[in-house]
């Protein structure tokens, strides 16, 4: 039986709506100065209304109090892979298994839900970008998400385009960062819409 979705989230066509306005409103800046100013504030302010008291809402508020991309990827990920548990530990009917063993991955994880069809294709992709990105910072010191491929997350095709234009890393920077923390905040609403459930995990 399919699970309703919890009236608190938006219905995913108007997600995919205010996605699409997220990214295309840095088409309007005509100048380099002028987008990087707007970045700077647009990374500290919180799409959306927020529920407290929620793991969900902690990730959001949490990604949009830090702006060190390092920090923004390694908490996002930490977070993901509580959800990823939540979701085991309410699907398996031993998750203890799997949760102790110190051994199965973020990956084996996502796999396990992928195999079970309880993420569906995009959801799973784009969990494993992030699992990507994270482990580009792990196992590279020298590593900028300057240099990460936005694009190639759900939504975000026109990405591209806009950073193909900026010129200066810290540009870069910025709009990588402001991309991956919309792309965290509506992943947590396609999860929810998905298994409503994860919206009162604690």
């Amino acid at each position: 039986m399919k699970e309703s979705a919890d009236s608190r989230f938006i219905p995913l066509s108007d997600t995919e709506e205010m996605f699409a306005v997220a990214i295309h409103v840095l088409d309007r800046f005509q100048s380099e100065v002028d987008l990087v100013d707007w970045l700077k504030r647009a990374t500290r302010t919180v799409p959306g209304d927020i529920v407290q008291g929620t793991l969900g809402a902690d990730l959001i508020l949490d990604l949009y109090e830090i702006d060190d991309p390092l920090s923004v990827v390694l908490r996002a990920h930490l977070y993901l892979e509580a959800f990823i548990d939540a979701l085991l530990t309410r699907r398996l009917k031993h998750p203890e298994i799997i949760l102790r063993n110190r051994d199965f991955t973020f990956a084996m994880k996502l796999d396990l839900l992928r195999a079970a069809n309880r993420v569906d294709a995009r959801l799973f992709d784009d969990i494993k970008r992030i699992n990507t990105l994270r482990n580009r910072f792990a196992h590279n010191l020298r590593f900028s998400i300057a240099d990460f491929d936005m694009s190639a997350f759900t939504y975000c095709s026109d990405v591209k385009e806009v950073s193909v234009r900026l010129k200066t890393t810290e540009a870069r920077v910025l709009l990588n960062v402001y991309v991956f923390k919309l792309v965290s905040y509506y992943l947590l609403i396609r999860l929810t819409m998905r298994h409503p459930f994860i919206a009162d995990v604690r």
